[in-house]
This record gives structure tokens, C-alpha cells and sequence, in this order.
């Protein structure tokens, strides 16, 4: 059986209000990648930023957009997904949109 990539945001989404602000973010986060396609404005959250505490409060969300090809840059202060990574997370929306739906 394979498992749902957003278990570790799931299960502790009702009782560590961290994890489940960082739930939403996510979701915002992958669905502007994908509606907003080759818009360089959706490709990186500065990691000191209101948005970027709420992912590094909660390093399995972290882990969840690095799985789908965001990457931390070399300083640290970014989290960013290359133009062809984006395109290539835009075409697994379908099933990134259905885990994110059932969460």
C-alpha cells in the first residue's frame, strides 16, 4: 500500500498548532507554484520571513516541499524550486492536489 508523502503533517496536524500552520502554508505554498507557473515571485520563501518560521517550526513540512524539489540555498536563507523543478511539481499536481484535498 503506499503511503500518503503528507503523513507526518497529518497526524499531528489537530494537536501542535505549528505543524498545522504549516499544513495551510504548504498547501498555499504548492498551489501557487502551480497556478502561477514560470512566476519567479512563487519560487522561493525567505526562511526569516513570517511564512519561512512557520515551515522551519515544523521540519516535516521542510521535508515535504524538498520532496517535491524545493531545495535550502547554499546560505540558508531561502527555500527555493528551479523553474523545471516547478514545471515538473506543476505536472504532479493532480496527485500532490489530492493528498493536500484529503488533508
Amino acid at each position: 500500500a503506499a503511503t500518503n508523502p503528507l503523513s507526518p503533517l497529518l497526524e499531528p496536524a489537530n494537536s501542535h498548532e505549528p505543524t498545522a500552520a504549516s499544513l495551510k502554508l504548504v498547501k498555499t505554498i504548492v498551489k501557487n507554484v502551480v497556478e502561477n507557473a514560470g512566476d519567479e515571485k512563487y519560487t522561493s520563501i525567505k526562511l526569516s520571513g513570517k511564512a519561512g518560521q512557520k515551515l522551519v517550526a515544523a521540519p516535516a513540512s521542510m521535508a515535504y516541499l524538498t520532496s517535491l524539489g524545493f531545495a535550502t540555498s547554499e546560505d540558508g536563507e531561502t527555500l527555493a524550486i528551479s523553474a523545471d523543478a516547478a514545471l515538473v511539481a506543476g505536472a504532479a499536481a493532480p496527485t500532490a492536489a489530492a493528498h493536500l484535498v484529503a488533508a
